[in-house]
């Protein structure tokens, strides 16, 4: 803007005709000086005629907006935290567990991927929170991995990549 309001500062020499003309430029100057980076900030910018050395290739920085519809981080929970998902009831036993498994993948199967989530949760937390004890390691796994096929379908990334993590542990 600047740089336009100076060359109408050169097509008009005559005082009285540019008067707006040197207004506004002093205004975009002010307002330039406001908002000019600290030399320190300034130097630690490329030049846009600068070269790329090669194996290289410039790349624009953009930061995240407060607006962004990101999802809140969840609080992390202990095994021992509150019973999840309290209205599916289950028997604290190997047989729960095993039901909690068996109900999750029917519900996976008729495409019902959020409500599988669920049961698959309600079983871990079972044998995570040591309300079941006879759980073999096997069954743990599965059901971790199971979860984690289901934050895949539901496009939850770094969930499926926990469960896959506990999965092989």
């Amino acid at each position: 803007a600047l740089e336009d309001v100076e060359k109408v500062l050169k097509e008009l020499p005559d005082p009285n005709s540019n008067k707006e003309a040197v207004e506004l430029k002093e205004k975009i100057s002010a307002q330039l000086k406001k908002k000019a980076p600290s030399p320190k900030a300034a130097a630690s910018q490329p030049k846009p005629n600068e070269a790329v050395p090669p194996g290289f290739r410039r790349m624009q920085i953009v930061e995240a907006s407060d607006d962004e519809d990101d999802e809140p981080a969840k609080p992390a929970t202990s095994p021992k935290a509150a019973e999840p998902f309290p209205e599916i009831k289950l028997e604290h036993s190997k047989a729960g567990v095993e039901k909690a498994k068996t109900e999750a993948n029917t519900l996976f199967s008729q495409g019902k991927v959020d409500e599988s989530v669920k049961w698959f949760s309600k079983g871990l937390w079972l044998v995570e929170s040591k309300k079941v004890s006879d759980v073999p390691a096997d069954l743990h796994s599965i059901l971790h991995s199971n979860r984690a096929f289901a934050h895949i379908k539901l496009k939850k990334w770094a969930e499926a990549e926990t469960d896959c993590s506990e999965a092989l542990k």
